[in-house]
């Protein structure tokens, strides 16, 4: 029996453009979001008003702010009250904008020297700390000012998104309930908590969590646009592309809803449409690094592989990104070039250590370089971060490749809990179980396999082998003939046949399906000598000899005996 390898499909990372850094977004309500898994999942999505609409206050003018003469301004201010922790605060806002962190955490820093109690000075360094990802004194601030102000939505909000960049998904959760529970109508709570929902693979209730952001401000693309990335997940193209259709009615100049609609579109099969979107996102920004990757990918699917590597390697020259790297990995595997494939997952997992992905097809490839100990370790990892069904697949695979059969059967029974569709899971654990001639279980493995796939030909073969073995001839003689009608060239279908009908004494049959096999593969000697003894059965001695002696000479060791017996 043979093994069936798997390789995960390619990764779609998307990006909306408009994305300025996470503080930007915080401040100013843009957005950055982009796919994580496998044409799914979304990393990041963070909007926020970071400060109390009291600390704006006449202060800052938001839609147009001259930053510097804001700066001249409190430093004015500041002169004439040099202990005004507020001032501090809005200055340090303003140094915030202008990324000049050393300035705000300077002013963050004295606003709280002056009044320790200043919850909205501890809330603004902490979101500071959190654009640098200073996680654990980002957290320690929030956690200040949560002491001082239990009652502020923002401030529940800020330590959701904290764990939320930390992958604490469940804990990110809580605090965006309560900042939902202190404000009903928080909208970036609702979005960021659809998000983490989504991670944590309820992906109804993070719909659920965006159609209430939809209703509270249906004039803002934001929640479309991660909808729409929900709504691609869950396989629901073409309502994504109705949501990313929505984001463009609202904002004909963003791109990443024009590249979202060209992800919904591959997984529709639509490459070629969704080449021309991408095509024309890209002469619209050709710095746009997201879009070259995407569209890697659905050439890739038009089999235009040259090209699809030049879009990746487009997309690295403009950043490095462990997208970017993990693609091409993914295009050198099917290339079989995996030396090259595993150095581009090695790159991937130096810039994110978390990426599961990249993990389990680094180790795909280390197993076919028969690297099994360490292709198993790279399925831990894998497991580790994402207990995927195909990561148990391929971890079950090298495990019976080392002779852990048993171990691998489990592997094989999680995959299949965790998707119970996974044709492959089946298909190898029938191959273990066969191992244990535990029949029955092989035979209800490919009856899965088959109802699956239904021209899968060597399924047929294996069910045929595990039916033969359980004396079923004539199940076994429908299984290797549809084997045949389906691969009319497979030399293993006719052998097992032949050697089903020999059990029902049609010897002429087998005979007629022998000769076909070693047609096709003439230096089979387990063929050589089955067809010898049917010969010698039907009194054919010479020729039977003739047979047993060519297997003998082939390597097979069994013929010797029957030689001894039957040909002088």
């Amino acid at each position: 029996m043979k093994h069936f390898f798997l390789i995960i499909p390619f990764l779609i990372f998307l990006v909306n453009v408009n994305a300025q850094s996470v503080k930007n977004y915080f401040k100013k309500g843009n957005k950055e979001a982009y796919l994580n898994e496998y044409r799914v999942g979304i990393m990041s999505v963070l909007k926020a008003d970071w400060h109390s609409n009291n600390l704006q206050r006449s202060k800052i003018d938001n839609s147009a702010v001259n930053y510097r003469k804001a700066i001249l301004e409190f430093d004015s201010a500041l002169k004439l009250e040099p202990n005004h922790a507020e001032i501090y605060v809005n200055r340090g806002i303003v140094y915030f904008e202008l990324n000049e962190f050393s300035n705000a955490y300077a002013d963050f820093d004295r606003a709280i020297a002056i009044n320790n109690m200043l919850s909205e000075a501890y809330l603004n360094r902490a979101a500071a700390r959190l654009i640098q990802k200073d996680y654990s004194k980002a957290l320690g601030d929030i956690n200040q000012a949560i002491r001082i102000k239990p009652n502020e939505a923002v401030n529940y909000f800020t330590r959701g998104a904290i764990a939320f960049e930390t992958n604490e998904f469940a804990n990110s959760i809580i605090d965006f309930d309560k900042a939902i529970e202190i404000k009903s109508d928080f909208y970036e709570a609702l979005i960021f908590r659809g998000c983490a929902k989504n991670k944590i693979k309820v992906s109804a209730a993070a719909l659920t969590d965006l159609n209430l952001a939809i209703k509270i401000m249906p004039e803002e693309a934001d929640a479309y646009f991660h909808r729409g990335l929900i709504h691609i997940q869950m396989s629901n193209n073409e309502e994504s592309i109705k949501d990313f259709n929505k984001v463009i009615t609202l904002n004909s100049e963003d791109l990443g809803a024009r590249v979202g609609i060209a992800v919904a579109k591959d997984n529709l099969k639509e490459y070629n449409e969704a080449v021309s979107i991408l095509n024309s996102v890209i002469q619209s920004d050709n710095d746009f690094q997201i879009a070259y990757v995407n569209r890697a990918i659905s050439k890739r699917n038009l089999h235009d592989t040259i090209n699809a590597l030049n879009d990746l390697q487009k997309a690295i020259e403009l950043k490095e990104t462990p997208e970017a790297f993990y693609n091409r990995g993914a295009i050198k595997s099917e290339m079989k070039n995996y030396l090259e494939a595993i150095n581009d997952f090695d790159k991937a997992i130096n810039l994110n250590p978390n990426f599961s992905e990249a993990y389990l097809n680094r180790g795909n490839a280390k197993f076919i370089l028969n690297k099994n100990q360490e292709a198993i370790s790279d399925f831990n990892k894998s497991i580790e971060i994402s207990p995927s069904a195909n990561a148990y697949l391929s971890r079950g695979i090298a495990k019976y490749q080392l002779n852990f059969v048993k171990e691998s059967i489990l592997d094989f029974d999680i995959a299949i809990r965790i998707n119970p569709l996974l044709s492959e899971a089946y298909y190898n654990r029938g191959i273990a179980r066969y191992q244990f001639k535990n029949l029955i279980g092989v035979i209800e493995d490919y009856n899965k396999v088959i109802n699956l796939q239904p021209n899968n030909v060597q399924a047929f073969i294996n069910r045929g082998v595990a039916k033969t073995e359980s004396k079923d001839f004539r199940g076994a003689i429908l299984d290797f003939g549809k084997a045949i009608s389906f691969q009319p060239t497979s030399e293993a279908a006719f052998f097992g046949r032949g050697t089903a009908k020999i059990n029902l004494a049609d010897y002429n049959g087998a005979l007629l399906d022998f000769n076909r096999a070693l047609e096709l593969q003439p230096n089979d000697s387990n063929v050589l000598l089955a067809r010898g003894l049917t010969k010698l059965i039907l009194k054919d001695k010479a020729s039977g000899c003739e047979d047993l002696l060519k297997a003998r000479i082939l390597g097979n060791k069994k013929a010797e005996d029957f030689i001894k017996t039957n040909c002088n």
